[in-house]
């Protein structure tokens, strides 16, 4: 009860501030963005596809690699019960580290020698609570994604524990359950198979015999999987680091396995193949192969063979021997449950004299204070998307792949700033020769600017065409980005960001669409709604101009297909409301406040000229409030002239409210300036 109470207050202390986090990172695509997941989706369609058939990730080579079924349902459920709150999400995280923890107690008493000995029970605590405080325990619990691991982690240990007490059909339940949650929950009955050194003859051939339902079980399993999934052999390529990368990955993990001091997930693995890790990674892996022979001596056979195989088993699909992430090296929650083997290692040497054991315990318990305050600190990293991307940046300020992620998670909603955090990265990368990097981080930084900049500014509307029509004609162009001064050169268009439709060709329409070139912008969201990468704005960009045309029927069939695509944002709930206001008043009666009101939402919806064209009924001598909406929709247009000549106009024949349009003339001027 003790060792409970104690690890329960230190998950509380480290993890517990994830609780007030949201999402960050693959949070966004896997769970907030997915509509079929949320309540009215097709789960039973998620369920029998790929993990990552979503988004622009959906047609993926590597997408069969990656069925994950069990944790697509566990978000689902998460989703019904907290209404997509984050709190629910990073409960059901922390609930499943404690269930871990709780099954990694047995299996370590399960691993021990005399696991009843009050100084095994001391030692299984302090060991235990390093585990649970380990640094890198925040990428895999303060990181909604990271339930991946956990739920593995448990389904395999309690499958370890069920098979040792002989329960075989649950213990091949448990296994499906691993299998189904992660791939590398297919290596159980091997796990196992490596245990059956601890018991004696008789006993051995039970419990190999025992595996039996499990291979049967997980076998069906991979049926299911491959009918549904047919395997391409695509984006299973070799790493291009080769064994250099190999053994530096191997390095690193070890370090970071020691390390208090974590480093972020993502980060450029040139920086870190060879060097230290590579040389941590030789030593390492000398002694694995050393220890791997002695364990198929007589007292190696004992357990430490079946220890190394659940340590390095495990570890290997972290070390990354295929092409697939190339923006890592490792990821420190590929060490969640390798840990809890390392654990069993620790306690098989642990001392047997009593100061052997007094120092052993001494430098596991600061081993586990040191874990625990950088843990606390991990866990802030993970608060947000915006939060983690400063971090790696801060870790690493030439990650081109960080600043593109800071820059996308700014530009929703503070785009000068993504527009001076892509122009400062891309000037960086330039500076280093990374023209690839560059020219990613100049079109983000482009797009931010363009998103950023008021309707009503012409001139800024005009230069940002400008350079999007010098890029496309391959003509040098220089822009200042951010406050940065940024030369962006005819040879860039070999880079792939200058065909990126997502960050070149729509908001090239969405810039069209906003200086009133409104058949040039309709006919780049047709073709652009017949990408997949780009079908969901497009699609929300039609509707919104099918709504600016009084087309209120037509825009919410846009709007269906794009809801159908992913779960509506706040800026698609809002113009759907409009929308089916809209088509509302086009039910009412032919009347002047019906013309009004439409004119409203046509404003309301970014459409000054199908404003003015709903007010054309009123004439030159219409009341104030028409007179105001005209005015509006000239500023919206650029057209400040004019709209100061409809309020000029308005003061002579209204002289009762000469102070109102006064200042209607000098907030008019204030614009022009």
């Amino acid at each position: 009860m003790a060792t409970a109470l104690a690890v329960l207050g230190l998950v509380a202390l480290t993890l517990g501030p994830a609780l007030r986090g949201g999402f960050a990172w693959d949070d966004l695509s896997l769970i907030v963005y997915n509509p079929e997941i949320h309540p009215g989706g097709s789960l039973g369609r998620a369920l029998g596809r790929s993990f990552w058939a979503l988004g622009d990730r959906a047609h993926s080579p590597s997408a069969w690699l990656y069925w994950r079924p069990a944790v697509t349902a566990l978000n689902a459920l998460s989703w019904r019960l907290g209404g997509g709150a984050p709190w629910v999400f990073h409960a059901v995280n922390l609930g499943l580290h404690l269930g871990v923890l709780w099954l990694g107690w047995g299996f370590l008493r399960d691993r021990q020698r005399d696991p009843d000995a009050p100084s095994s029970q001391v030692a299984r605590a302090l060991v235990l609570a390093w585990l649970a405080a380990h640094a890198s325990r925040a990428e895999s619990v303060a990181w909604v994604s990271g339930s991946t691991d956990l739920v593995m982690a448990f389904a395999m240990l309690l499958g370890h524990a069920l098979w040792h007490r002989r329960r075989w059909g649950l213990a091949a339940l448990a296994a499906c359950l691993a299998a189904l949650s992660k791939e590398p929950g297919f290596a159980l009955p091997a796990l196992l198979a490596l245990d059956h050194g601890r018991y004696d003859e008789n006993e051995r051939k039970e419990y190999l015999r025992g595996l039996g339902p499990m291979v049967l079980a997980l076998g069906a399993v991979l049926l299911v999987r491959g009918w549904l999934l047919p395997p391409t052999w695509q984006g299973a390529a070799q790493s291009p680091w080769g064994v250099r990368g190999l053994l530096s990955a191997l390095g690193g993990m070890l370090i970071e396995t020691l390390s208090p001091w974590p480093r972020v997930t993502v980060f450029r693995p040139e920086r870190f193949v060879g060097g230290l890790w590579l040389g941590v990674g030789v030593a390492g892996f000398a002694v694995l192969a050393a220890a791997v022979v002695w364990s198929f001596t007589p007292r190696g056979r004992a357990g430490w063979r079946g220890d190394l195989g659940w340590w390095w088993v495990l570890l290997l699909p972290g070390l990354n021997t295929a092409a697939r992430f190339p923006e890592s090296l490792i990821a420190l929650r590929f060490l969640y449950l390798p840990l809890f083997a390392l654990g069993a290692l620790v306690l098989r040497a642990w001392p047997r004299t009593t100061r052997g054991r007094w120092a052993a315990g001494v430098a596991v318990l600061a081993l586990t204070a040191a874990h625990a305050a950088a843990l606390r600190a991990e866990t802030a990293v993970w608060h947000d998307n915006e939060t983690l991307w400063r971090r790696v940046l801060a870790v690493d300020p030439d990650n081109g792949y960080a600043a593109q992620e800071l820059v996308n998670a700014l530009a929703t909603d503070r785009g000068p700033e993504a527009a001076r955090v892509g122009a400062l990265a891309a000037r960086r990368a330039l500076d280093r020769g990374d023209v690839s990097a560059a020219t990613a981080l100049a079109v983000r930084a482009l797009s931010a600017q363009m998103y950023a900049t008021p309707g009503g500014d012409g001139a800024a509307l005009r230069a940002l065409a400008a350079v999007y029509d010098g890029l496309a004609e391959g003509r040098a162009t220089t822009m200042a980005l951010g406050g940065t001064a940024l030369t962006l050169r005819p040879r860039w268009r070999a880079e792939g960001s200058l065909r990126d439709p997502v960050w070149f060709e729509l908001p090239r329409a969405v810039l069209a669409l906003r200086r009133g070139e409104r058949a040039e912008a309709r006919g780049a969201f047709e073709g652009l709604a017949r990408v997949p990468e780009t079908r969901l704005p497009a699609l929300t960009n039609l509707a919104q101009m099918e709504g600016q045309d009084g087309h209120f029927d037509a825009a919410l069939r846009a709007l269906d297909e794009a809801d159908a695509m992913r779960a509506p944002d706040a800026f698609r709930v809002g113009l759907r409301a409009q929308l089916e206001a809209g088509r509302e008043l086009l039910l009412r009666p032919d009347h002047p406040a019906r013309s009004i009101a439409l004119a409203e939402l046509s404003l309301a919806l970014g459409g000054a000229a199908s404003c003015e064209r709903w007010l054309q009924g009123f004439g030159e001598e219409a009341p104030p409030r028409v007179t105001l909406l005209r005015i509006r929709a000239r500023v919206m247009q650029g057209d400040l002239r004019g709209a100061r000549a409809l309020a000029t106009a308005a003061a002579a024949r209204d002289p009762a409210h000469a102070a109102a349009w006064s200042r209607v003339m000098t907030q008019l001027g204030s614009t022009e300036r």
